[in-house]
C-alpha cells in the first residue's frame, strides 16, 4: 500500500508536499541525460491542485520532449477538470483498486466506481492495481474475473515490507508460490473472453529469460529510476525503502548532476551490495531469470545485502519450475484450449515446446525414411 499516507489536513506540513522549486532542482540535475518516464505518485498526487501540474508537467515536457508522463492514484478525486488536465499531458493514470476486498483494505470503493466512468468518458482511464495480500492470495481466479466482468485491465503486485505503513506484512513464500501456479493454470486455460494477466506475463518473461519487470532485472546497470521525496530526499526507486541515512542517496538540492547522485557514498555502497549479490548468487539455476530478484526487497531482509531475500527465492524458483514444466507439455493439437492471449505471447517470443520439437523431430525423421533417391531426401531434409 502506498506508504506515504498524505491526508488533507496535512497536506501541507513540511516536507510532505512537492513544490515547483523541487521540481525545478531535478530538471536542473538530470538535464544532461536522458529521462523516459517521470511518475507522479504518493500518497494521493491528486491532492495537489492541477494548476500545479499545468506548470509542473510544461516544464518537464519542454525539458524532455518524448518523456512518458505517468501517474498513480487512488482516482477517487477525478472530476472532469482534472480529467481535461490529465488528457491534455496525455497521462492516464494507473488506479489503485483491490477488487472483491476492496471495501475492507482501501475504503471509498462507491467513490471510485463512480470516478472509473468519469475517467473513461475523459479517455484518461488507464489499469488498476491490485495488492495481493494473505487476505485475497487465495481468490486471485474470482478476482480475476471480477475485472474481466469490469472490463478493466489489473496489474496484481505481491505487497511488500512498508516501513512507514505499520499495517503492511510480507507474505508467505510457499504460500503465494502455490496460489500463483493455481492461478497461472487457470488463466492459460481461459478461452471465455480472456484477459491479460501481468503477473503471469511477467513470471512467462523470467521463465523465457525475454526480460521481465523490476522484480527479476539487474535495475543497477545501464538504466536507471531514482525517486525524490517531497524533501528532496533521493532513493533508488519508487519503492519503501529504509529510512535510513545507509541507504538514502543525498538531497536533490545538493546535486549539481547525475553524477553527483552516482558519485554519492551511500549509491557505491548500494551498487557495490548489488554487485555483492549477483556475485552470491551466480550459481544458482535460477539466476538467468531472477538475476537476484528486487534490491529494495533484498536490502529490507538484509542491510548488507550479501544474501537475497528468502521468501522471494522460493516462490520464484517454485513459480518458474512450475511454467516451464507446463509449458514443455504444450502440443500442436491442443491448442483450441489455451487462452489465445497466453499462446500469443509464447509465439511472440519464438517459444516451442519440447513436445513441439520432439513431435517435428519425429515427422522429420518419418520422410527422411521415406523410399524417395537420396537427392529428393537430403534436399527435404534441408528444407525441414
Amino acid at each position: 500500500y502506498c506508504y506515504d499516507v498524505m491526508f488533507r489536513k496535512d497536506l501541507d506540513a513540511e516536507g510532505n508536499k512537492i513544490t515547483l522549486e523541487v521540481v525545478r532542482q531535478i530538471l536542473k540535475v538530470f538535464k544532461d541525460v536522458n529521462v523516459g518516464t517521470w511518475i507522479w505518485h504518493g500518497g494521493e498526487p491528486l491532492l495537489i491542485g492541477k494548476e500545479f501540474y499545468e506548470e509542473a508537467n510544461a516544464m518537464i515536457r519542454e525539458q524532455f520532449k518524448k518523456v512518458n508522463i505517468c501517474m498513480q492514484s487512488n482516482l477517487t478525486l477525478i472530476d472532469d477538470e482534472n480529467a481535461a488536465v490529465l488528457r491534455k499531458w496525455n497521462i492516464r493514470p494507473g488506479f489503485s483498486f483491490d477488487g472483491l476486498t476492496n471495501h475492507l483494505t482501501r475504503k471509498n470503493t462507491n467513490r471510485l466506481m463512480r470516478s472509473i466512468p468519469t475517467a473513461d468518458k475523459n479517455d484518461v482511464l488507464g489499469g488498476a492495481i491490485m495488492i495481493i495480500t494473505k487476505d485475497n492470495i487465495r481468490q486471485m481466479i474470482d478476482d480475476y474475473e471480477y475485472f474481466k466482468r469490469l472490463g478493466l485491465g489489473c496489474k496484481m503486485n505481491l505487497i511488500f515490507a512498508a516501513h512507514k505503513n505499520m499495517n503492511s506484512y510480507t507474505l508467505d513464500g510457499k504460500m503465494v508460490a502455490e496460489e500463483i501456479c493455481k492461478f497461472f493454470d487457470y488463466w492459460i486455460l481461459d478461452t471465455y473472453r480472456p484477459a491479460d494477466s501481468d503477473l503471469c506475463e511477467r513470471y512467462l518473461m523470467a521463465a523465457l529469460d525475454a526480460g521481465g519487470s523490476c522484480a527479476f532485472t539487474d535495475c543497477a546497470g545501464k538504466d536507471y529510476w531514482f525517486s525524490t521525496q517531497p524533501d528532496g530526499t533521493i532513493y533508488h526507486c519508487g519503492r519503501d525503502w529504509p529510512e535510513s541515512a545507509a541507504v538514502s542517496f543525498g538531497n536533490i538540492f545538493e546535486m549539481e548532476s547525475v553524477q553527483d547522485i552516482l558519485n554519492h557514498p551511500n549509491h557505491k555502497r548500494w551498487y557495490e551490495g548489488t554487485r555483492r549479490m549477483l556475485q552470491h548468487c551466480s550459481d544458482c539455476d535460477y539466476f538467468y531469470s531472477c538475476h537476484s530478484g528486487c534490491y529494495n526487497d533484498n536490502i529490507q531482509y538484509d542491510l548488507s545485502m550479501n544474501k537475497p531475500e528468502p521468501d522471494n527465492c522460493y516462490t520464484h524458483q517454485h513459480v518458474i519450475s512450475h511454467i516451464i514444466q507446463v509449458i514443455n507439455e504444450i502440443n500442436y493439437d491442443d491448442m483450441p484450449k489455451y487462452n489465445p492471449r497466453f499462446l500469443n505471447f509464447l509465439f511472440r517470443h519464438q517459444f516451442r515446446s519440447a513436445k513441439m520439437i520432439k513431435n517435428i523431430l519425429e515427422e522429420s525423421i518419418k520422410r527422411i525414411e521415406t523410399p524417395v533417391n537420396a537427392e529428393n531426401k537430403l534436399k527435404e531434409f534441408l528444407v525441414i
